[in-house]
């Protein structure tokens, strides 16, 4: 690991990700259906998914979750377990740390309860919402990005549609609406991307669990230098080191 103090040349937004220390050993406690079991995961997945394909077609942002929707029913038992941002499947559970630190405009983001009365005070002590980040941006340079595409048919309406997938390479516009703070990237919404400024407020919080990567370096694209903003600068990290190569 290499840290890299410097103000100049940082990039003017981040890839929002989870800190791959917090998702392993979340991954070992989903394994253990100590969090999430597969029963609450189907109940509250197939709500998730039914509200996701309802949506119009051409409605590119998640939709509008409704207040009656079924909160997810999770357990923390562990007491020194109680990172700020996690994934869960396809919920992101934040803490009221994080949230009063993303401080973000209501109309593009929705904080969700849930339900852990069975967790650890640690975990009860954080306050935990799901997010459902709805704000939407153009803000890729598909042009100069590198990626594959596959053919879907809607299970609705029967439409065809293309999908961007398997990124290579992220090329981010030139002009990004300076509006845009925490938002998805409009043409593929998988991507959540950060403002600089609210990254580095977010590290200076001392939140934990979420890291903002350079889009030059996000995991998974095969790279083994991995650069995240932290609250001076960047960090550099080896991911050689951390899984080495096999044999």
């Amino acid at each position: 690991m290499t840290m890299v103090h410097e103000r100049a040349g940082l990039p003017r937004f981040w890839i929002v990700g989870y800190d791959w220390r917090t998702d392993e050993r979340l991954q070992r406690l989903q394994d253990e259906g100590l969090v999430l079991g597969s029963e609450e995961q189907n109940r509250f997945g197939a709500a998730w998914t039914a509200l996701h394909w309802a949506r119009p077609s051409e409605d590119i942002c998640p939709p509008l979750v409704p207040h009656d929707f079924p909160a997810p029913r999770l357990r923390f038992p562990q007491q020194d377990f109680a990172p700020d941002y996690m994934y869960l499947g396809p919920i992101t559970l934040v803490s009221r740390r994080l949230r009063e630190t993303l401080a973000l405009a209501e109309a593009g983001v929705q904080y969700l309860p849930i339900e852990i009365s069975s967790s650890s005070p640690a975990a009860r002590a954080q306050d935990y919402r799901w997010i459902n980040i709805r704000a939407c941006y153009p803000a890729l340079d598909m042009a100069q990005s590198s990626y594959d595409t596959y053919e879907f048919t809607h299970p609705i309406t029967g439409e065809q549609h293309q999908m961007h997938w398997l990124f290579d390479r992220i090329a981010l516009r030139d002009e990004i609406d300076p509006a845009a703070q925490l938002f998805r990237a409009a043409e593929h919404t998988t991507f959540v991307l950060a403002a600089d400024l609210l990254a580095e407020r977010v590290m200076r919080a001392g939140c934990t669990g979420i890291v903002f990567e350079d889009p030059d370096t996000v995991p998974g694209f095969g790279r083994p230098i991995h650069r995240y903003r932290t609250a001076t600068g960047v960090m550099e990290e080896d991911m050689n080191q951390v899984y080495p190569p096999a044999p």
